[in-house]
């Protein structure tokens, strides 16, 4: 009875298992079998990318200070130890 449960279960996801592995064969079918002996090895892999616009910084926002302390836990009024 659970065979009958569990290939019911299979059965729903069959096409996007099937997609899956047909996808994948269609990418390690492009991939090159042998990488070749010309060149030095030294190769780049896709373009050049922009940093992302949240990752500069702005004029208009306003920057801020670090303060660092420490404190002893013996001082601790909320963690005394």
């Amino acid at each position: 009875m659970w065979d009958v449960f569990l290939l019911i279960r299979f059965m729903k996801h069959l096409p996007v298992l099937l997609l899956l592995t047909f996808s994948i064969l269609k990418v390690t079918a492009a991939l090159p079998t042998k990488p070749g002996i010309e060149g030095d090895g030294d190769f780049t892999i896709g373009p050049d990318y922009t940093n992302a616009p949240e990752l500069t910084v702005k004029d208009s926002v306003q920057k801020g200070t670090v303060h660092e302390f420490t404190m002893n836990s013996a001082d601790s009024k909320t963690y005394p130890g």
